[in-house]
C-alpha cells in the first residue's frame, strides 16, 4: 500500500541584536546565509528544510541585493520552514490532525530554543568556528520570534489500477455462483 505525505511549510522571523546590516560584508552574505540556515536545521526534525528569505532586509531568496531595513540597530532575519511527513493512509484523512501536531512542536521548539538562549550561543560558536566576525557576538531578541500561519499541502498516493488483462486475484461470491449455474445448466442440459 502506498500512503500519501503532507508538507506543511511556514515563514518566521527573528532579530539578530548586537549588530547593524552595514556590519555584514556582503561578499560574505552566502556564508551568513549558510551559517544561519544550518544552525536553525539543528532545531528541526530530521528531513526539515530551512530556506532563509532575507538578512537585513537584503533578499537571498532572488539575490536581490536591496537593503530595506537601512543602519537600524538589529539584523532581522526571514526564513521558512519545510516540513514534510508520511501520513498513515493513501488518502491522507488525518491530514488536518498531523499538520497541526507537527507545526505546534515545531515552533513550540523553536521558540524553546529562542527563548533559551541556545540559538544566540549556537550562532556565536558557529561565527566564531567560520570566521564570521559580524555574527560572533550577535544575539536572538527573544521575544522577536514572529512565526506565520502554516500552508498545508496534501498529496495523496496515487491509486494503482489494474494491468490490462489481468484477472482477479479471488473469485467473489457472485463469480462463485455464476460458474456453480453455468456448470449446472451443463450438466442438466447434457442428461439423458
Amino acid at each position: 500500500m502506498k500512503y500519501g505525505e503532507i508538507e506543511v511549510s511556514f515563514e518566521c522571523e527573528v532579530k539578530l541584536e548586537g549588530i547593524k546590516i552595514t556590519e555584514i560584508d556582503i561578499k560574505n552574505l552566502n556564508e551568513v546565509v549558510y551559517l544561519l540556515a544550518s544552525i536553525l536545521s539543528k532545531f528541526l526534525p530530521k528531513g526539515a528544510i530551512v530556506r532563509i528569505l532575507s538578512v537585513g532586509g537584503i533578499s537571498v531568496v532572488r539575490r536581490l541585493l536591496r537593503s530595506l531595513q537601512g543602519d537600524s540597530a538589529g539584523v532581522d532575519i526571514q526564513f521558512e520552514i519545510v516540513l514534510k511527513e508520511q501520513c498513515d493512509s493513501a488518502t491522507c484523512d488525518n491530514s488536518a490532525e498531523m499538520s497541526k501536531t507537527l507545526y505546534q512542536d515545531v515552533t513550540s521548539n523553536l521558540k524553546a530554543k529562542v527563548e533559551s538562549g541556545e540559538l544566540t550561543t549556537s550562532i556565536q560558536e558557529a561565527a566564531d568556528s567560520s570566521g564570521i566576525p559580524a555574527l560572533a557576538n550577535a544575539s536572538v531578541n527573544a521575544s522577536s520570534l514572529q512565526v506565520d500561519a502554516a500552508t498545508v499541502t496534501v498529496t495523496k498516493a496515487p491509486e494503482t489500477p489494474l494491468k490490462p488483462n489481468s484477472a482477479p486475484t479471488h473469485v467473489g461470491a457472485a463469480g462463485a455462483t455464476l460458474a456453480f449455474a453455468v456448470a449446472l445448466s451443463t450438466i442438466l442440459l447434457s442428461w439423458p
